[in-house]
């Protein structure tokens, strides 16, 4: 019975640290995800460039980081587009087209809808009001 406890016990705490190094190797491909996206959110950047570069299949990665974060990969890709662009908007003279361009955006009137949907105005309408 002693036995039986003693190998039960080992399995248990040989289960937890596989389970802690699963966490940490998903934590840490998150952060190789976000980090891919924030160095290359101006570029043509898909679910499926993304799995390619760190090695995974795209739904492997989409579902690991909807999983951990709560967010969609798509949703974060834009996220990060939209926070980048409301900068540019408050601290450039660049023109919407410009700025869609610039963050990624391949349509100014996509990059528009998109940036509406997200901050509830217009990039104009966002200019124009943070400026004053």
């Amino acid at each position: 019975e002693d036995l039986k406890r003693l190998v039960y016990a080992a399995f248990d705490g040989l289960a937890g640290q596989t389970g802690e190094m699963e966490r940490s190797r998903n934590r840490s491909l998150i952060n190789s995800i976000q980090s891919i996206v924030q160095q290359k959110y101006m570029q043509n950047i898909t679910v499926q460039s993304i799995a390619k570069e760190v090695h995974f299949s795209p739904n492997y990665i989409s579902s690991l980081f909807r999983n951990l974060t709560g967010q969609k990969l798509n949703d974060y890709i834009t996220n990060v587009r939209i926070e980048h662009a409301s900068r540019l908007l408050e601290e450039t003279s660049l023109r919407i087209f410009e700025v869609a361009h610039a963050v990624g955006f391949e349509n100014a009137q996509y990059f528009s809808t998109v940036f509406k949907k997200k901050m509830g105005r217009h990039p104009r309408s966002y200019r124009n009001d943070e400026a004053e």
